[in-house]
């Protein structure tokens, strides 16, 4: 990642919230990201993941790496070299790197590692993963999935050092993440701070950036909406009502983050999602160079409504 990169440059879309609702492919995909401008992407590298669909779930775009040989992989790196910035996410259906099955913890691993292994031959330097969780049907200590998910830590380092990369986990549990943080030096293993997944297990996100300044590699942005049936994340940001943006985007810029900002926030087709990612962008983006120009007290879902008049009153 280049050191003239702007804010405008790190916020982007993931293909884990790009549904094929009309079949798109990938390539179609990225031109419509290219005319929306928008310059940040991340790849979940497999074919079956899902987000939204009824009365069954509606495949994401993505690619499988067991079936791609040397001319895919070039295509792929040419089709993705249009962003500023290109990341990878690890899968997570399916998959566990602390499952208590011996077999599906070693296949977990292997396609993580995988992952590394693509991210090496498209010349991308990100690559973050998911934590490992409870088996259900057989609860385990805390203290054996943080066991794997060291282990596996500690190898997914031992190739990113030899290859120049930047890892880490998405949260995620909040208290393992601090766990694995003190046993690794800053620059050896960095969070995915996933804003919604944090939030919702209701600690202080100013405070849990602060711990975690120097060791964040990228966010993952959505709103979350709390209503009487509890959390609903991925929501769009007029709809959050949890995450005080007012608060955090300012305060990842004042630790020093300048990573990718992805987008996770639910649409029912492609352009749809893409709506919804440049009103977040919108967002983020006054929110990073001007906060200051707006109330302290203004509420979440309101911010963009502000930001908008704003915007008018200034051209007129």
């Amino acid at each position: 990642m280049g050191v003239s990169m702007k804010i405008e440059d790190l916020i982007g879309a993931s293909t884990h919230f790009m549904p094929m609702t009309y079949g798109e492919t990938l390539e179609y995909a990225v031109k419509l990201l290219e005319k929306a401008d928008i310059r940040a992407f991340e790849l979940v590298p497999v074919k079956y993941q899902a987000q939204i669909g009824w009365p069954y779930n509606i495949p994401n775009l993505g690619v499988w790496f067991r079936e791609m040989d040397s001319k895919d992989i070039a295509r792929l790196r040419d089709l993705l070299s249009t962003f500023k910035i290109v990341t990878i996410h690890g899968q997570h259906l399916d998959i566990n790197i602390a499952s208590c099955n011996v077999g599906i913890r070693e296949e977990s691993v292997r396609q993580y590692m995988e992952c590394l292994e693509l991210a090496r031959k498209l010349d991308i330097s990100i690559v973050t993963f998911h934590m490992g969780r409870q088996t259900p049907g057989f609860i385990r200590d805390e203290e054996e999935i943080l066991k794997y998910e060291v282990e596996f830590a500690e190898r997914a380092i031992d190739y990113a050092r030899a290859h120049g990369l930047k890892i880490g986990y998405e949260t995620g549990s909040v208290k393992r993440i601090d766990k694995i943080l003190e046993r690794f030096k800053p620059g050896e293993f960095w969070v995915n701070l996933d804003l919604g997944h944090t939030a919702m297990q209701r600690v202080d996100l100013l405070q849990v950036i602060e711990r975690w300044r120097g060791r964040i590699v990228e966010v993952h942005f959505n709103g979350v909406n709390h209503y009487w049936g509890g959390f609903m994340e991925h929501q769009c940001v007029w709809m959050n009502n949890v995450i005080d943006y007012r608060k955090v985007i300012p305060k990842l810029r004042d630790v020093g983050f300048m990573g990718p900002i992805i987008c996770e926030i639910q649409g029912n087709d492609i352009e749809q999602y893409i709506e919804h990612v440049l009103e977040a962008k919108e967002l983020i983006e006054f929110l990073w160079l001007r906060d200051n120009e707006l109330p302290a007290d203004v509420k979440p879902w309101r911010l963009l409504r502000i930001i908008r008049k704003l915007k008018t009153t200034e051209s007129h």
